[in-house]
């Protein structure tokens, strides 16, 4: 639609270098170790920055370190299983997500595996801190053959499934799998559920609001002794069995027909 309407703007940047890594665990497969399925969580925030009444500490407690949280238990329990997954999974906690998916990126540009034998990608990017919730969301589930995973497991766990909260916010394309989605991995978004147990119906949506308005990205976000953690083993216990699940299986899921991501797979893996 022409709007007739013009905009003469102008961008000044500053540009400032920086070194981080990606933070790598192995855990190698046992039938078919060649074969990855790789969890990713950030572990960067913005650090210090413009102070925010006296406060210039950008904690991200929220924002990442909940999910980095959940990946190092998510590891811990799996390598003290008595036997291993029959293929690997690797777990990455990403760097410079706040810069932009960087570490995602790099790892997708040079990864330690073939990207033609990674099987599936799943994230989370901030776990659940208030309580167990009725439903969750899985981005992606709809858009590629990981949906055949996804919902039995939700089942089993009495969730239901339910579509982003906030699709404007297109946080699809915003977080550490979107990378890996664009090169062709499957790839999950693993994202707690607003629904929250116990709670009066539109709490989860005003927590949601609240911490859009007065957290994200401030140094607000930060440890809160209210906090409660069964809806974070909830959150971490799907993402879990999901990577577990897929890594006992001997299919190779791809992306959906429709999909935008599906010319990248297809091309790593001809007639796979």
């Amino acid at each position: 639609v022409f709007t007739g309407v013009e905009v003469d703007a102008a961008v000044r940047s500053r540009v400032r270098r920086v070194e981080t890594s990606n933070v790598v665990g192995l855990l190698p497969g046992s039938e078919r170790p060649e074969e990855i399925v790789t969890v990713t969580s950030h572990y960067d925030h913005l650090g210090a920055g413009e102070p925010i009444d006296g406060d210039g500490i950008y904690n991200g407690a929220y924002d990442n370190a909940s999910g980095t949280a959940g990946l190092l238990a998510m590891a811990a329990a799996l390598a003290e299983r008595e036997e291993a997954p029959e293929r690997s999974i690797l777990f990455i906690a990403t760097g410079a997500e706040e810069q932009g998916l960087l570490g995602a990126e790099w790892y997708v540009r040079s990864p330690l595996f073939p990207l033609s034998q990674t099987v599936a990608e799943i994230n989370i990017d901030g776990i659940n801190l208030w309580g167990e919730t009725d439903d969750m969301v899985v981005m992606g589930a709809n858009r590629s053959e990981l949906g055949a995973f996804v919902e039995p497991r939700a089942v089993e766990m009495g969730i239901m499934l339910a579509p982003d909260a906030d699709p404007g916010a297109g946080l699809f394309f915003r977080s550490d799998h979107f990378p890996f989605a664009r090169a062709g991995v499957p790839s999950l978004y693993v994202e707690h559920g607003w629904s929250f147990r116990g709670k009066p119906r539109g709490w989860g949506d005003q927590l949601r609001e609240n911490y859009v308005a007065t957290k994200y990205h401030t140094p607000e976000d930060e440890y809160d002794e209210s906090w409660v953690y069964d809806g974070a083993v909830q959150h971490a216990s799907l993402a879990l069995r999901l990577a577990l699940d897929i890594a006992e299986s001997e299919e190779w899921p791809n992306w959906n027909a429709d999909s935008e991501f599906r010319a990248a797979r297809d091309a790593q893996r001809p007639g796979g």
